[in-house]
């Protein structure tokens, strides 16, 4: 049951877009876009939903928040930043993206939890009329309570028409034989992983193996926390599947300008990444001498 201390609604704002009251925060969505580069440009294929708490009108940590907030409270603010966020993708510029919203294993203690919480989503999301492929929940493989409530999750996310992620991959608690288990149809990389191995030539080999046996599994990669050119110039040539940071775009609060990527006259993204560093030599950026080896 809800506490007294955490009273909820829903806050529409002038500008077309969902805030939320949860007990003395209000909340709103920001979102990040998550890139595919193959062909070239910079293409959109998704967003991921993040939480933007407000307390006295201050912006404050999304970490603060979560954790301040336990037991069953926490469960509902689980709730409430997934509706948030599926509500304000309609605000969104590109219409057939996907959304990535998160559903954390260690906040559900059994498995009616997790039914209650799947029948939510499905019930959001069933109200913006889009493919439930379109929705890409994410879980983090090692924050569950038990690997048969983790598994029972990823079950239930599939058997609800819904892409499974598994975010944060390559941390000290990631286990392939689970992965194998877990069958998502998407692998997020930790970005302070793989920008790791990016600095040396065995690393980067291990992380473009990785993407190539993914990819020969039906299972496509995220490359996280891509913030310089030279990161970007070696998540390509490893074979990623879409890349997400702020060297592309950084989160902005919805209703975002990520409109811009969809006009003519914006550049794609490596060439606005190679004209910002055009004062910087490749010899003087940390790892971009190795970039132009590795492939």
């Amino acid at each position: 049951m809800m506490s007294d201390a955490y009273p909820t609604r829903q806050m529409p704002q002038r500008d077309g877009t969902q805030a939320a009251l949860f007990g003395p925060w209000v909340l709103k969505s920001a979102f990040q876009p998550i890139f595919d580069l193959r062909s070239g440009k910079a293409e959109i294929a998704g967003f991921e939903g993040l939480v933007r708490p407000f307390l006295s009108g201050r912006g404050a940590s999304p970490a603060t928040l979560f954790r301040t907030t336990q037991g069953p409270d926490r469960q509902l603010l689980e709730t409430v930043t997934r509706d948030l966020h599926m509500m304000n993708a309609a605000t969104l510029p590109v219409k057939n993206a996907m959304l990535f919203i998160n559903l954390d294993p260690s906040a559900f203690s059994d498995r009616l939890a997790i039914a209650v919480a799947l029948a939510s989503v499905r019930k959001q999301w069933a109200k913006t009329g889009a493919s439930p492929r379109r929705l890409v929940c994410e879980i983090t493989e090692f924050k569950a309570k038990s690997p048969a409530l983790l598994f029972t999750l990823a079950d239930t996310i599939r058997a609800n028409g819904f892409r499974l992620a598994i975010d944060d991959y390559g941390s000290d608690e990631s286990d392939a034989e689970r992965l194998a288990r877990l069958r998502p149809d998407i692998v997020k990389f930790d970005g302070r992983w793989i920008t790791r191995l990016m600095e040396t030539k065995p690393g980067y080999r291990h992380i473009k193996d990785m993407a190539l046996q993914f990819a020969d599994r039906g299972i496509a990669t995220v490359f996280e926390g891509i913030e310089q050119l030279w990161q970007l110039e070696l998540s390509e040539s490893a074979g990623a599947t879409y890349v997400q940071g702020y060297a592309l775009a950084r989160p902005e609060i919805a209703p975002t300008t990520f409109g811009r990527f969809a006009e003519a006259k914006v550049q794609t993204a490596r060439d606005a990444l190679r004209a910002a560093a055009l004062q910087v030599t490749i010899e003087d950026q940390p790892g971009i001498g190795y970039s132009h080896r590795a492939a």
